[in-house]
């Protein structure tokens, strides 16, 4: 959201410059943000949807971001309690090169 929200500031602006965005990608927070309240909800009804699977997950590979590793827990919940490992994986996550060089 807050990054459409930048989008749309550059568009609206309409100067062909996306300094709202670059701004917006400079924030460490974005980069490691947590799940919102809408993000939650939304992995609470996969997890639902993916109750019926059959075949269930034997393992849950996952970026170390914090929304990721959340996502995760909510949706693998059931999987996770009943000791399905997690692995965090580092080279998963996204790259932010403006936050790279501070």
């Amino acid at each position: 959201l807050a990054e459409r929200q930048a989008i749309q500031a550059d568009t609206a602006r309409g100067d062909g410059l996306t300094t709202e965005r670059k701004r917006h990608e400079s924030d460490a927070a974005y980069a490691d943000a947590p799940l919102t309240d809408v993000g939650i909800q939304q992995a609470e009804r996969k997890r639902h949807e993916i109750s019926g699977w059959r075949t269930r997950p034997t393992l849950v590979v996952v970026s170390p971001l914090t929304r990721a590793l959340q996502t995760a827990a909510h949706i693998f919940a059931d999987d996770l309690a009943a000791g399905v490992p997690i692995v965090v994986r580092p080279e998963l996550r996204e790259f932010f090169p403006n936050l790279a060089s501070s």
